[in-house]
């Protein structure tokens, strides 16, 4: 299998490297390429350079020394990894694989493996503070003072000057928040909405299909593969892109549910509590002839689910790749559905 390796940090809290480096043993270590800075999509793959010294052995230590632009802070990692576990986990991917360094402010490190179809995550680790002369760091020799770098770099970051003043108080806990694992399962419905609550039995004779799900999260992982495993309970992060196809018929029919970050992290936190491990329903409620869609969370002892409010998600509806529907809410660019 090639194995590759990326650095990454999310697109509003851009990072940069001094060094990022994964040691196969004491001696050997492979550096993943520099971006100045690494900013993206969280927990992808942002470089893609073939190494003509291709990874022989799964590392078992992980060294990265990082700038949070967010901050104007250094952070320094040293970490032994578990080359066993790694192992296990890159058994269920068939295509070329990246190993993906994440980098964060306030220290936080993430490490994942992802191929094109999915992506899991391996762990999350905590850098120290690490205080040295800029001068000594600056392993570009812009010739800039410490504070002139960082605002040289902050400044080409539309989202992370938003961030800043939307942000003034982000904390550690904020991105934990991002990272939470819990235990659920997808369970798509197609009822009857009459009357201001569901119906068993559908609106149409012909009864609709559930045909995929797949699910990008904003722990940095994704799901595109057939729907079997996310419909079995499974540990995840909090979905951030849901999509839900099926056929009716002959009509193709596909639902797109974009999530709002804050409201949905909250949902997550006061359902599960003290207990992320809680077996849980993540309902699809779906009447597509009356266009009602809702989201909802259940778990064993409640008489009915909780119901995700429609402030928490954006949606989108397509059929026979028409749109059929969008949310009053909808403000998503065209094409932001595709990932």
């Amino acid at each position: 299998m090639d194995i590759q390796v990326s650095g990454n940090a999310h697109s509003s809290y851009p990072c940069d490297t001094v060094y990022g480096l994964l040691w196969v043993d004491d001696e050997k270590s492979y550096a993943f390429p520099k971006q100045v800075p690494y900013c993206g999509e969280w927990g992808e793959a942002l470089t893609n350079v073939i190494s003509l010294d291709p990874m022989d052995a799964l590392p078992v230590k992980l060294s990265v020394l990082w700038l949070s632009l967010y901050e104007e802070k250094y952070y320094k990692l040293d970490e032994s990894l578990d080359r066993a576990a790694l192992t296990l986990a890159l058994k269920d991917f068939e295509d070329a694989t990246h190993i993906v360094v994440g980098m964060a402010p306030f220290g936080l490190c993430a490490l994942w493996i992802n191929g094109p179809m999915k992506s899991i995550l391996i762990d999350c680790f905590k850098g120290e503070d690490f205080d040295a002369d800029f001068s000594d760091l600056d392993v570009y020799s812009t010739g800039l003072s410490f504070s002139q770098y960082c605002a040289l770099l902050s400044s080409r970051n539309d989202d992370l000057m938003t961030q800043k003043k939307l942000r003034p108080d982000l904390s550690l806990k904020y991105f934990k928040s991002l990272m939470a694992q819990y235990l659920y399962r997808y369970t798509v419905l197609f009822g009857r909405w009459e009357d201001g609550k569901w119906v068993d039995g559908q609106s149409e004779k012909v009864v609709s299909k559930l045909v995929g799900i797949h699910v990008k999260r904003f722990d940095g992982t994704y799901y595109k593969y057939d729907e079997r495993l996310l419909t079995q309970y499974h540990s995840g992060g909090i979905p951030k892109k849901l999509d839900i196809s099926w056929c009716n018929g002959k009509s193709e029919i596909s639902a797109y549910f974009m999530l709002e970050v804050d409201v949905i992290t909250e949902i997550f936190n006061r359902f599960y509590g003290a207990h992320p491990d809680t077996k849980t329903d993540f309902i699809i409620h779906i009447d597509a002839k009356s266009k009602k869609y809702e989201l909802g969370l259940y778990r064993q002892g409640l008489k009915e689910p909780v119901v995700i409010p429609e402030c928490a998600y954006q949606l989108i509806v397509f059929k026979n790749k028409y749109e059929d529907y969008r949310s009053e809410n909808y403000n998503q660019p065209r094409g932001a559905w595709i990932w």
